[in-house]
């Protein structure tokens, strides 16, 4: 009866879906009435599609009965389109938050840029929560017209809000995002979120901006622009990662000798061989080795030294009287 989608079965399935109180049972009649909607739609029977959908979603509120919500505002959305949008507005303030997601999934792909511009008085409104979930939306979508409001929030007191605006500025911007995450990881605020940003989008000839800023920070957030240096291999700015090995500040140290294997080329193989006699501790000298084992020893230039017994002293543990014998041979 469902799948045929005949007018006159309406107060039947209706009435069926009513007398189990929109669960799931052996009937299946929610299912019925359900579906019946979704062939309504299919066959322009527009207003009766509309009235199933309305009738599903008044009687669905509760937490246990979303699913039937959720599936409601799918068919709405299905054959009314943005019309739809009223009833997505007023669901997103549901406090449970997989069906918030339901709801937003539906959002992304409904509407044009007055949609786009509705969502933003939206989570202007909402709480931190909700704000941010529908950011994420928002750089899903891809509507360059929520730009401005994502940038604005990467002020938010919220880190969940910031986090997301740093996500869906990434969707949105991609490279052209790159000068507005260097800046805002300069603050020192979300760390991992705007690094992993960064990475997506940084390449070795354009480390420049990055570069900028280890002289200009310290800590942590100057250890995040070491990580991105290293993590693109930009070797150009190895003098910088080397003198940053003498800091005393452990976290910028750290990323520092962390950075040595992938910033060192065969032109600083005396330098990582001085550093090696310099440094004590085991974590220094081993990531120090490490980063001499990196190097491209077919281009070194051995001829007058022992290649052999060098490669011993990169892959054992390092005594500095045998390693000093040899580099001053």
């Amino acid at each position: 009866m469902a799948n045929i989608g005949d007018p006159g079965s309406y107060k039947t399935l209706s009435s069926a879906a009513k007398n189990v109180n929109y669960a799931y049972e052996p009937t299946n009649a929610t299912e019925a009435f359900l579906n019946y909607a979704d062939v309504l739609g299919a066959k322009n029977e527009t207003e009766l599609c509309k009235k199933a959908c309305n009738e599903i979603i008044k009687a669905n509120q509760a937490d246990d009965k979303l699913h039937n919500y959720s599936k409601a505002l799918s068919i709405y959305s299905k054959y009314f389109g943005v019309e739809v949008l009223p009833l997505l507005l007023k669901a997103v303030d549901n406090a449970n938050k997989p069906f918030r997601y339901s709801v937003l999934n539906l959002a992304e792909k409904t509407g044009d840029i007055s949609a786009t511009r509705q969502w933003i008085e939206k989570a202007q409104k909402s709480s931190d929560e909700i704000k941010a979930e529908i950011i994420d939306m928002l750089g899903r979508r891809g509507d360059e017209l929520a730009v401005d409001f994502v940038n604005e929030n990467l002020n938010s007191a919220s880190e969940m809000v910031r986090t997301e605006s740093i996500n869906a500025l990434l969707k949105l911007q991609g490279k052209e995002a790159i000068p507005v995450f260097v800046d805002h990881l300069a603050k020192g605020q979300d760390i991992e979120a705007t690094k992993t940003a960064l990475l997506q989008e940084l390449d070795k000839q354009h480390l420049a901006p990055v570069a900028a800023q280890l002289g200009k920070t310290s800590g942590k957030t100057k250890a995040a622009f070491i990580d991105l240096i290293a993590a693109k291999s930009g070797t150009q700015y190895f003098n910088q990662i080397l003198s940053t090995t003498a800091s005393a500040n452990t976290d910028e140290k750290e990323a520092a000798f962390k950075a040595l294997k992938r910033v060192s080329t065969y032109e600083n193989v005396d330098d990582i061989l001085k550093l090696l006699l310099s440094v004590s501790g085991e974590t220094e000298i081993a990531e120090t080795q490490m980063a001499a084992q990196f190097l491209p020893l077919r281009e070194l230039k051995l001829s007058k030294k022992q290649p052999a017994k060098f490669c011993r002293l990169l892959i054992q543990p390092i005594k500095k009287s045998e390693l000093l014998r040899y580099f001053l041979k």
